[in-house]
This record gives C-alpha cells, structure tokens and sequence, in this order.
C-alpha cells in the first residue's frame, strides 16, 4: 500500500472554523496533539501564540515554551501542538487570556487580569474502581466530583484542580452558547423542558439579539 504521509499538519482549507485563520495564507496548518477539548474545538498552542502576536514563527514558539513562561490552568506547557480550547486559562509570563467563543464560533482571546480560576461544563459523572465519584468535563479532563452537581452544570476549578464553586443549570442562570446556529451568545435562562425518547432536553434563552431555544448539549452556565 503506498504511503499516505503523516498527520503532523491539516490543510488550511479543511481546518476547523475555531481556529480563525486565514485559509489561503498558507497550505498546511499544525494540528493539535490528541487528549484535550476535540479536534474542531481547539488550535495548538504555537497558533495563539502567533494569532496574539507573542511569537512570530514556529522556531520562536518553542524557544518561549522552552524558558516554561507559559502555562494552561496551572500548569506549565512545553508542547507548541498543546490543545487550547473554551474556557482554558493561559498565562504568559504575567499576561493572563481566557479561551471564549464568539458569534463565528470562532476562538477568542480575552486578556484579563491575574486569574486562577476557569470554569468548564459537567458532562458525564461516574464512579472508578474504588467507589469514587468521578467528574467528566467538557476539556476531557476527569476531576474527584461530590453529589451536589448533575450533567451539564458548570464548575469552577482553581489551578489546584479542586472544584471552588457549582454553577447549577437553573430559570435565571446566566449561560453562553457553545455551539449551534446561536453560538457565542450570551444570556440568561428562561426555561427549560425536560425531553424525552423523540426529543431532547431543552432550553429557553433571553439575550440581547432576541429570545430562542436550543438544546442542553449547546448550552454551558457561566458566572
């Protein structure tokens, strides 16, 4: 069977909206290393070094990396594929971004300041060998969890990796949409309608551009 080559790039042209770049500036285009946030909902760190203007090439991306200035929720990233996704936390040397979405469902860098904690959707809880409750997030990462969240609450995490608040799903909360026709809205819920074998669950959202539903699964609470 001839060989098919390596999958250490994507073309431009078939990469992911999230990444916001321009599709014809260049052929190829990194991918992100496999284990964190899913493949169209991420850019390889190299990418927001330079879409943030911090480096100018790959070769400068590593020798930053290298000196350990940047780190993601904590903890210290070496590897210019590292996945970044919603609601990550990065920190170069004593500038600070938080990973949103916007309307384009498009990644956004909004710069803040010092800020130790993130906030990430509860998808899926489940016990390990030993009995422990185990929480699933959106990054794909797994935290110890406690019985007073359900799925598709949010959750405050410090840089500790322990669990600081609850954002319960609840008439009132205030959310952002992470995906589907209304991404990158933000807004208050209004409602909420349980679902069923033909349905799913479902949710009612007031914002500024106007009043709809959409699904859960599209929905997370933010603060």
């Amino acid at each position: 069977m001839a060989s098919k080559g390596n999958d250490r790039h994507m073309k431009a042209l078939e990469s992911p909206t999230y990444l916001g770049i321009h599709r014809k500036a260049s052929k190829y285009i990194m991918k992100t290393r496999a284990g964190r946030h899913s493949m169209d909902r991420s850019l390889p760190m190299a990418v927001f070094l330079k879409k943030e203007g911090l480096v100018d090439s790959t070769a400068d991306a590593k020798k930053v990396l290298s000196d350990s200035k940047v780190k993601v929720n904590g903890k210290v990233i070496r590897d210019v594929k590292y996945p970044i996704g919603l609601s990550d936390v990065i920190t170069v040397g004593d500038a600070h971004y938080v990973v949103g979405i916007n309307e384009n469902a498009k990644a956004v860098f909004s710069k803040t300041e010092k800020h130790d904690e993130a906030t990430y959707k509860l998808i899926r809880k489940y016990k390990d060998r030993k009995g422990k409750l185990m929480f699933g997030l959106h990054d794909g990462s797994v935290v110890p969890g406690s019985a007073d969240a359900k799925v598709n609450d949010s959750i405050c995490i410090g840089s500790d990796r322990k669990i600081r608040k609850v954002l319960r799903l609840e008439k009132g909360a205030k959310c952002v949409v992470i995906a589907g026709v209304n991404v990158g809205i933000e807004g208050k819920v209004e409602d909420i309608k349980e679902g069923n074998m033909h349905s799913p669950k479902s949710i009612t959202v007031s914002s500024k551009q106007g009043t709809f539903e959409t699904i859960v699964k599209n929905v997370m609470v933010t603060q």
